[in-house]
């Protein structure tokens, strides 16, 4: 598989992706593997509204706990929490 940066040109003007987005956006990265396991976990756990980024529970039994570690509805945009 070609890499992004080898199949585009670089434009002037338009700053480059950072390499570790690169790697993480596809899958590639190892973070990128912890963040299917958290939104696996998070999806076990019942609640009827979520997070649409990463499945963490807004309302429910768990919600409290996982609140006060970050994962809160945003101010800005309420469908996807503020970590």
């Amino acid at each position: 598989m070609t890499k992004r940066r080898e199949m585009l040109p670089e434009l002037p003007g338009v700053p480059t992706m950072h390499p570790r987005w690169e790697a993480i956006l596809p899958g590639d990265h190892p973070l990128a593997r912890a963040q299917r396991v958290y939104r696996r976990f998070f999806a076990l756990l019942p609640s009827p509204w979520r997070c649409k980024f990463c499945n963490a529970p807004f309302s429910g039994p768990y919600a409290g706990s996982l609140k006060w570690i970050g994962y809160s509805p945003s101010r800005k945009n309420p469908s996807i929490c503020a970590r």
